[in-house]
């Protein structure tokens, strides 16, 4: 039985969850402004004494590589690298769009489209549309909410779309306002690390049948990190 060690630091979400098979051994999850850097080992540690497990019992190790918050991303990234490093396990990563729309159940989702929206904490948010059968319509966007009246009704050919995401509350208000039939999602709004897990390890499966290697996983940002850098002049 495959058990993996997954985790989520891409959102204001921190969290970690050990997986077998489809069964949730440990989880641990934190909502937080920040603090994701120390908190996240500890809470690593804390499944580990929960589920009785030690690095040794994995066969995987799976993170989220974005979008979201820049310092988040790489917080997550750098833990997931050192522990495959220390202990030899491969990694994938999992991007957060694919995270929240597999983790809707399917009662839920129907045959509607899914839009994930995510928040950017600026006036913009980030959005990926997904099929019925959850796969990805159109390209990733970091976008107003203002103008999804007119981008989301095109992806979905006029369908309906369920709204998912930690900044699904902010996009609903304009896309009511819009011709088009939405509706909020009840689901986390954070990407699930069950769900990451589950991904990550089909994934690995599929690779090793097809004989593929898998190389180390790349933050996934839509835009450049707001960051000032010193005059030098």
């Amino acid at each position: 039985m495959v058990k993996v060690l997954a985790f989520d630091t891409a959102t204001s979400a921190c969290s970690v969850a050990i997986w077998r098979d489809g069964q949730i051994l440990a989880f641990q999850k934190e909502i937080r402004k920040r603090g994701h850097a120390e908190r996240l080992f500890p809470m690593i540690e804390q499944v580990l004494a929960d589920a009785g497990c030690a690095y040794d019992d994995f066969d995987l190790l799976a993170v989220t590589v974005g979008p979201g918050a820049f310092t988040g991303i790489r917080i997550g990234l750098a833990a997931a690298r050192s522990l495959a490093l220390a202990s030899g396990l491969p990694l994938l990563g999992v991007g957060s769009f694919e995270a929240v729309a597999h983790s809707i159940d399917k009662k839920e989702r129907g045959d509607r489209y899914v839009f994930v929206a995510l928040e950017t904490k600026r006036a913009d948010v980030y959005g990926q549309m997904f099929a019925g059968d959850l796969s990805p319509v159109g390209v990733p966007l970091a976008v107003l909410p203002e103008a999804l009246t007119d981008i989301l009704p095109e992806l979905t050919q006029g369908g309906p779309a369920l709204i998912a995401g930690d900044a699904g509350h902010r996009v609903m208000p304009v896309l009511t306002a819009s011709s088009g039939d939405f509706k909020l999602g009840e689901a986390d709004p954070y990407p699930d690390p069950a769900t990451i897990a589950a991904i990550a390890l089909e994934r690995w499966h599929l690779g090793a049948k097809e004989g593929a290697s898998f190389a180390a996983p790349e933050p996934f940002y839509l835009r450049p990190p707001d960051v000032n850098l010193p005059d030098n002049r």
